[in-house]
């Protein structure tokens, strides 16, 4: 899915992040839909914990906090 480079330029990381992020988006609209679809209060809860872990790992990606 994703090139790997033995020398990557800031481009390429730039091209994958943006990649990475489109796919967290995904996934999180995908997690907020498992929460709000769920019969059983325990599944919503876990599915609202995999949402958060996702939103904050997609912000911090797009912020800069990992690289």
């Amino acid at each position: 899915m994703f090139n790997t480079y033995k020398h990557t330029s800031v481009l390429e990381n730039a091209m994958i992040k943006k990649q990475l992020n489109k796919l967290l988006e995904v996934v999180e609209l995908e997690c907020k839909n498992g929460s709000e679809d769920s019969y059983y209060e325990e599944d919503r809860e876990e599915w609202v914990k995999h949402h958060e872990y996702i939103k904050n790992l997609r912000l911090d990606l797009k912020k800069g906090r990992l690289k």
